[in-house]
């Protein structure tokens, strides 16, 4: 008797073992427990509806839980279904049995379902302004989702929870009405962490793509850290209006293709504002076309037809604490011909300070004033520190034109909104000319009034622009804002024209808002024949010239319609 109550007892020992073991690894099918889980998911939340087929029991024996896997189950939640793949869920039996919450750890692996029947579970859980401004910007798309949950003992998620899955073919309709296309992303959730890999999008028909974007939950704000790649784009009259906010006529920039790499960070505090932002992009240029004809450069560089295309062009722009720097380097055409351009820029509180270096070394170069040419294909450079103030003009700190033995340098050059001078401090020159005469001269400030000296200058040009004017003022009023000086001459040689030239002019000119209103020359020819001109304005506003010359050749000669007087002196 002993033997068999002993056999019956291993046996029962055997059996409950390899019950034990089957259910440890095999488990068992049965839709009895459907109700219990329905019930225990409505504990979490009493708008859900859950449809379960039939549940596959495992045992997990180290921290005696069962757990319970469905296949295809369905959830229900406002009338609309959402189509899982599969619930795992570990269930606690000694808090069943104590009529406590038994689900400790929930594993959900979803189909593909619509982004915005996802987006209203979330606000189930979390109905915050945020969730709500997600609902209304996510127009369309879907989504595949591999949910990790916890819950403590009152049914509550606890932090370590982990969501995973991929999004295709979503849209946002922005609340400037713009919209966000073709979005495709892999993401990863966590406690106060969002992660999204593999990202593209097309916004107004440009695509972009996204290696990794991290935003982290920092109580107060959000930051938002990550990158972004452009491909190749060829942004056309009609999208260049989008981006600039302008209307085509308005935009000088007419086609632009390029690439670019752009790594940024920024917060968004819980009011959707932007703050702290960095953007720090490599842009590759590959063409950019400006067109101006109000831009009066042709008068420096012939071939200037009223566009110049910049071409492969790398661009470095770092946007931080407001201020935007970019380094740019490549090159520009005019007229199909080809020169380098170097140059920084950076903006901050609207004003933007630059420093540019450019090679004009194909390209001609023409100043009018003081009869200089740089012919092709001859090496030059023009190099530019300048500060362009909002409103208030420019600065140029330093203008230096150098080509072979040729120098032109100014130095704070203040300029008003419209481009004329206000002032300068001092201009400096070294060159020869198309006369074949070399100048040398240097004008400086001090107070408001200049001095003129060297040892030679060619001043044919101006003097034949003198003669031409009906008003000798006219030409100050095209280059000064408001003119305002006294300018004082010392100049050893001064060239009239090409052959004949003045001898230690000395003199002194005083204008009065671009007026002018006396002048006082006094010089002499190599033959000692004297040269004074004087320019007087009496009480009525009545200017008085007196002009003498022991040398009457070089200035009655520029009047073609006067023969024969050429010799003797002109009074």
């Amino acid at each position: 008797m002993i033997k068999k109550i002993t056999k019956l007892i291993l046996w029962l020992i055997i059996l409950l073992i390899f019950g034990i073991f089957y259910l440890s690894y095999f488990g068992i099918k049965t839709t009895k427990f459907n109700e219990l889980i329905k019930s225990e998911v409505l504990k979490v939340s009493n708008k859900i509806n859950i449809e379960l087929d039939e549940v596959k029991i495992l045992l997990n024996l180290k921290d005696y839980t069962i757990s319970l896997k469905t296949k295809n189950p369905n959830l229900i939640i406002k009338n609309k279904k959402i189509e899982l793949e599969n619930i795992i869920t570990n269930f606690s039996i000694g808090s069943f049995l104590n009529k406590e919450f038994a689900i400790k750890k929930l594993s959900v692996s979803t189909k593909k379902n619509k982004i915005s029947d996802m987006i209203n579970i979330a606000r189930i859980y979390q109905n915050s302004p945020q969730m709500f401004v997600i609902d209304k910007v996510v127009k369309n798309g879907d989504i595949i989702a591999n949910i990790d949950l916890n819950f403590n003992e009152n049914g509550k998620i606890t932090k370590e929870y982990k969501i995973k899955g991929t999004v295709r073919n979503a849209n946002l309709r922005l609340f400037n009405k713009q919209e966000i296309n073709e979005i495709n992303f892999d993401f990863e959730i966590k406690d106060k962490l969002y992660l999204l890999k593999k990202t593209k999008l097309k916004y107004e028909k440009i695509k972009f793509s996204s290696k990794s974007i991290n935003i982290k939950n920092l109580k107060k704000n959000y930051l938002v850290e990550g990158d972004f790649i452009s491909e190749e784009v060829n942004l056309k009259n009609e999208l260049l209006s989008i981006y600039l906010k302008k209307t085509i006529d308005e935009l000088n920039f007419r086609d632009i293709r390029f690439s670019s790499t752009n790594n940024f960070s920024f917060k968004v505090n819980k009011k959707f504002k932007l703050l702290n932002k960095k953007i720090n992009s490599k842009i590759k240029l590959i063409k950019l076309v400006y067109k101006s004809k109000n831009l009066e450069l042709n008068k420096y560089l012939p071939k200037y037809n009223g566009s110049i295309e910049f071409s492969n062009n790398n661009i470095d722009l770092l946007f931080e604490n407001k201020k935007l720097t970019i380094n740019s380097k490549g090159k520009f055409i005019i007229d199909e011909t080809i020169d380098e351009i170097d140059l920084k820029i950076v903006l901050k509180n609207e004003d933007y300070n630059i420093k540019s270096l450019i090679k004009l070394n194909n390209n001609p170069v023409v100043v009018d004033f003081l009869r200089y040419k740089k012919n092709e294909n001859k090496n030059s450079l023009l190099n530019i520190e300048a500060l362009i103030k909002k409103n208030k003009g420019v600065i140029i700190k330093n203008l230096i034109f150098n080509e072979s033995d040729s120098k032109l340098l100014f130095k704070n050059l203040i300029l008003d909104h419209n481009f004329k001078i206000n002032y300068f401090n001092s201009l400096e020159f070294d060159f020869i000319n198309t006369n074949k005469i070399k100048n040398k001269i240097s004008i400086q400030r001090n107070n408001k009034n200049y001095s003129i000296t060297g040892p030679i200058f060619d001043g044919s040009f101006i003097i034949d622009e003198m003669l031409k004017s009906k008003k000798n003022d006219d030409n100050i009023s095209k280059i000064f804002a408001n003119f305002n000086s006294s300018i004082t001459l010392d100049i050893k040689k001064t060239y009239i024209d090409k052959d004949s030239f003045l001898n230690n002019l000395n003199g002194k000119l005083i204008f009065i808002n671009n007026d002018l209103k006396n002048l006082n020359l006094i010089s002499n020819f190599s033959d000692n024949e004297k040269f004074n001109l004087t320019m007087k304005t009496n009480d009525s506003g009545e200017k008085v010239t007196t002009f003498f010359s022991g040398y009457a050749k070089p200035f009655v000669k520029k009047y073609k319609f006067i023969k024969g007087f050429e010799e003797g002196s002109l009074d």
